[in-house]
């Protein structure tokens, strides 16, 4: 019965829209945020980590940030946002990380109270609209999934305005931007509008797996 109902109707929630399936209609209904006031009432918490990767689960450079935070058993709280919890492989994502979802109060609460964001991904505009911005005693790393530049961004996409204004409320939260390279930190500063004090040429950690001490 279940599987025949989805097949006439169904609900799927995305950044700014809700996807109405009826009879194999499509419909779509914009998301309304609201901010939250409260969320600048919980306080920081010093041992606490937030990782966000752009295919919004567990890879890229901050699950090997993870991994080696992991490994050398240094007393964090680690928190992983993920697309959806509900519907994401649990196996592949250790069971002392934390995992919420990226549309939820819990997300939400994860970037208020975390002492560390890093990311590999802007964030999206309802992060904002839910009145997130970083407070003082946080700090933002950003280590950009599309690290050689290749990949279009909002500053020369065909449809950016609708991004920039965000993106670029972002870009002047970030403390700290991962480049590994000359070509990579020149990019940064496009993208991210940022300056030589911001960019760390230290290399990628996604990339710490192919080399050695040889």
């Amino acid at each position: 019965m279940k599987s025949f109902l989805k097949k006439i109707f169904s609900i799927e929630r995305t950044a700014f829209h809700y996807i109405i399936r009826l009879l194999g209609i499509k419909f779509s209904v914009s998301v309304s945020f609201r901010p939250n006031p409260d969320l600048y009432k919980y306080e920081i918490k010093s041992d606490k980590i937030l990782f966000h990767s752009f295919s919004g689960t567990y890879n890229c450079n901050p699950k090997y940030i993870c991994e080696e935070i992991r490994k050398r058993k240094l007393p964090y709280e680690l928190v992983l946002i993920v697309k959806d919890k509900n519907k994401i492989d649990k196996s592949i994502i250790p069971a002392d990380i934390k995992i919420v979802s990226e549309y939820s109060d819990e997300a939400l609460h994860a970037y208020a109270t975390s002492k560390v964001w890093v990311d590999s991904i802007r964030k999206s505009m309802h992060i904002y609209k839910s009145g997130i911005t970083k407070k003082k005693g946080q700090t933002y790393i950003q280590t950009w999934h599309g690290a050689l530049g290749i990949k279009k961004t909002s500053t020369d996409r065909n449809n950016a305005s609708a991004y920039i204004k965000y993106d670029k409320i972002d870009a002047k939260m970030i403390d700290y931007i991962l480049s590994n390279g000359k070509y990579t930190t020149n990019f940064c500063k496009n993208v991210f509008w940022a300056d030589d004090s911001k960019i760390i040429e230290t290399g990628l950690p996604r990339n710490d797996i192919f080399f050695t001490d040889s």
